[in-house]
């Protein structure tokens, strides 16, 4: 029987699979990030239906909890967009990397607004976290590194993206999981479907589906799934160990999305191409070492 290690590595595998679709869906098929998370915000208002049918219905009078669980849906989506902004410019290990910082803000705002104390182990953890986000968004261009846009991206992406879980925190005194979720995915959703209005998305799936019918959106759907299964996954590690230690385990998805990233450069380069060179290998290694690591003592 598996134990709730096992289950929290298969949830980081999970969705670093979906990190690969995403990347392979970007820079093949659909060639739009607002496409992307026009996509996905379909995709959890249908995992919203899901759970209106198996733990609805719920109440659609307006109260507090109800309101700023739709609003983190609105954050999630707002770290959606630049997240998959940041997919388009930059390799799929360096950004997932780059999203491991949601602990330091969360940790930052859990501080400020649920009053949370703060060891010392946090602070090294925010140290390590800073410390690997900034290697791994360095450049080497002429002997000199620079700092690509992409972290300015991702830092945003992961502030949007801890203000929604936090959010969800305080939710979660007064809703149950499921009534919560459902609030916070059609927020999400919602909002998400609203970039199905703009010029550029429009444009995009027409010629998607000229070039290559349903089948990129059915690939990219493909990747949600597991994404979905990945959180699944989450919460059985959650029902049978330690609630921090399963979290902190979330930060190998990096490692694997790196590992995956490996493989389809040397086997598949036709779908998924990154540096592979010794410095650049290098480099990553260390900076997801440190993440993981920041990760665990941030817990």
């Amino acid at each position: 029987m598996f134990s709730w290690f096992g289950f929290s590595l298969l949830s980081a595998f999970s969705e670093s699979l979906t990190s690969i679709v995403d990347k392979v869906s970007l820079d093949k098929f659909l060639k739009n990030a607002y496409l992307a998370v026009v996509f996905e915000g379909f995709f959890s208002l249908v995992i919203a239906a899901i759970i209106w049918l198996f733990f609805g219905p719920f109440s659609f009078i307006v109260s507090f909890p109800i309101l700023i669980s739709v609003f983190a849906g609105l954050c999630e989506t707002a770290g959606t967009v630049l997240y998959y902004r940041s997919m388009k410019l930059e390799e799929a290990s360096k950004v997932i990397a780059l999203l491991q910082l949601i602990p330091v803000f969360v940790t930052v705002l859990a501080i400020l607004f649920l009053h949370q104390s703060f060891s010392f182990n946090q602070f090294l953890g925010i140290l390590f976290l800073v410390m690997g986000a900034f290697l791994i968004s360095l450049k080497k261009l002429e002997f000199k590194f620079t700092v690509t846009s992409v972290l300015r991206i991702m830092l945003l992406s992961a502030f949007s993206f801890a203000v929604s879980k936090v959010v969800l925190d305080y939710a979660l005194v007064s809703l149950s999981f499921s009534e919560c979720f459902f609030y916070f995915l059609l927020g999400f959703g919602l909002s998400s479907l609203l970039f199905a209005f703009t010029k550029n998305s429009q444009i995009a799936f027409k010629q998607a589906f000229a070039e290559f019918g349903w089948k990129p959106f059915a690939f990219f759907f493909f990747g949600q799934t597991f994404f979905y299964i990945g959180i699944f996954l989450e919460f059985i590690s959650l029902s049978l160990g330690d609630s921090p230690l399963v979290s902190a385990l979330r930060a190998l998805r990096a490692f694997f999305t790196f590992g995956l990233a490996i493989v389809l450069t040397i086997f598949l380069p036709r779908f998924l191409q990154e540096d592979i060179r010794s410095f650049a290998l290098s480099q990553k290694v260390l900076a997801i070492v440190l993440i993981v690591a920041g990760a665990f003592l941030i817990r």
